[in-house]
């Protein structure tokens, strides 16, 4: 928990419990989960407060200055706070490595929504906004749920990544594979989450009162690295 007051900036952004389910949608083989209470809106509005306490012409040389950055944006003020009104206050990562053949790191990522409509519409301009340099997207049904992918090529490598996103109900979802919300949002009868794991319950207990947490799981990613190592690079450090 934190100190302080409860319309104070910091508590205001920050202030609530953290929403730990996201640890179900880990596999097993993650390597690094982080979670935090991220109440934007909040954050803003005790902004506001904080200015409105300022003397008047400090408040209008404040907002002049806020008004003049979002025009070179080309964003209003309006449609900028109902962004991030649309926002829920739960943010959830985790990186974990592909275990198929080299080890290749995939990020997941779980945002919650207080309006889902708004966050649509917001989406479908970024595809839009994107498309106009070149990407196209795409879409993948998976169990009757549209996951929007597009390829974005790695330079001059033959590898692309197929970022991606879903919205679920009150949440949206991204990873950098379609493999990656494939697996999320239809796991296999033996999958086991990150919940499941023998470093699950000190984590839910050091997150109980937190309104964040980031855990790093150092043993499991030196036994997964290990075999990388004995492998491909002991034997060139020999030769």
């Amino acid at each position: 928990g934190m100190a302080g007051e409860p319309s104070g900036l910091t508590k205001a952004l920050f202030a609530g419990s953290l929403d730990l389910s996201f640890l179900r949608a880990c596999p097993a083989s993650t390597m690094m989960v982080g979670a935090v209470h991220l109440d934007v809106d909040a954050f803003v509005a005790a902004a506001e407060r904080l200015v409105a306490l300022l003397p008047e012409e400090v408040q209008a040389e404040i907002r002049d200055e806020f008004r003049r950055e979002l025009r070179q944006a080309g964003v209003g003020a309006d449609g900028l706070r109902r962004a991030l009104a649309s926002f829920g206050p739960q943010v959830a990562m985790a990186l974990s490595l592909a275990a198929d053949g080299l080890p290749k790191p995939e990020l997941l990522v779980r945002l919650t929504l207080r309006d889902g409509e708004t966050v649509a519409r917001l989406l479908q301009r970024l595809e839009k906004a994107t498309a106009e340099h070149g990407l196209e997207w795409r879409t993948r049904s998976v169990d009757g749920t549209a996951v929007r992918y597009c390829q974005l090529p790695l330079g001059d490598s033959p590898l692309q990544l197929t970022p991606c996103y879903a919205q679920v109900g009150d949440t949206l979802w991204f990873g950098s594979e379609v493999a990656v919300l494939v697996r999320t949002l239809r796991p296999t009868e033996d999958h086991e989450g990150l919940d499941q794991q023998d470093d699950a319950p000190a984590l839910l207990a050091t997150a109980a009162d937190a309104n964040g947490v980031l855990h790093v799981r150092t043993g499991h990613l030196a036994a997964m690295l290990w075999p990388l190592l004995e492998t491909w690079v002991i034997p060139q450090l020999d030769a």
